[in-house]
């Protein structure tokens, strides 16, 4: 999954014509793909057009492609990809944990979208509008790989950028945001305005065709029924604010979160390395 998906100069080059259609021929083909269609079909006999253009696709039949499960070390440290002289540090904090097949995802999405989700989560009000360290600071969950069987996760992480010399302060007061929401939890009014974003204005998400297609073809993909999405607006509305509190604290845990910096290690390294959260490692950036 470190791997970029479009290859890299050294494996592409060795592709030709014969490993192409080698792999067309294992993979793509009828047995492991789902239609999705998307649009006006008044009046169109949709039967007959799939006919048309995908009756005489063949192949092989669909088997088992074995897949490990998704693991990763998040014990707690810091690593720093060495830019010198760079003015501004990148950062990028996070583990994995559940997917979208997972019980708590919901209240995994709410909590960490008021974590750090839009300009009024905790993290933008600390780092940007108190401190002015930043233009903004995100935390997400981005789905790895979904799976029924447990064997999928997703990243849960913190991104964003702050000037080279606040970048240890930065990173305290972020370490201070969660240490605050663990012992203090969410307010109902954060909760209540994260619902309202996620769900209240979700009919715009869905004003085109190709938005609706597109989410089809993620559930289609992340193993999902249909009506997975409507069923998890309806599951946020739902969660309460001690349960989004208990998801997010569950998913970013102050000691077991893996932080990579990319800037000046020059700089940064002994103000990160008093700050305790990790033993910190640099390496040159290629």
């Amino acid at each position: 999954m470190s791997r970029p998906r479009q290859g890299s100069e050294e494996t592409v080059e060795g592709l030709d014509s014969a490993a192409v259609r080698a792999f067309y021929e294992k993979h793509v083909r009828p047995a492991t793909a789902t239609a999705v269609v998307v649009g006006d079909l008044t009046g169109i006999d949709l039967d007959a057009l799939l006919g048309d253009t995908l009756g005489s696709w063949t192949g092989s039949t669909a088997e088992p492609r074995p897949v490990p499960p998704v693991v990763a070390d998040d014990t707690g440290r810091v690593v720093i990809v060495d830019r010198p002289g760079a003015v501004q540090t990148q950062l990028l904090i996070g583990r994995i944990g559940a997917d979208r097949h997972d019980r708590v995802w919901p209240a995994q999405v709410l909590g960490t979208y008021c974590l750090g989700g839009t300009l009024t989560s905790r993290l933008d009000r600390v780092l940007r509008e108190e401190k002015g360290y930043t233009y903004g600071v995100r935390s997400f969950g981005q789905v790895l790989r979904s799976a029924p069987d447990g064997t999928g996760a997703a990243m849960l992480a913190i991104s964003g950028s702050v000037d080279t010399p606040n970048t240890g302060p930065a990173l305290d007061d972020l370490w201070t945001v969660l240490r605050t929401l663990a012992a203090d939890g969410l307010t109902d009014d954060e909760r209540d305005v994260a619902v309202q974003n996620l769900v209240g204005v979700a009919p715009l998400k869905y004003e085109t065709a190709a938005a609706v297609a597109s989410t089809l073809a993620d559930q289609v993909e992340q193993h999902l029924p249909d009506h997975y999405q409507a069923d998890l607006y309806r599951q946020l509305a739902a969660t309460g604010t001690v349960e989004a509190t208990a998801a997010v604290v569950n998913a970013f845990p102050v000691d077991r979160l893996v932080t990579i910096l990319v800037g000046d290690a020059a700089q940064i390294k002994a103000p990160v390395e008093a700050l305790g959260i990790g033993e910190v490692t640099v390496v040159a950036a290629e």
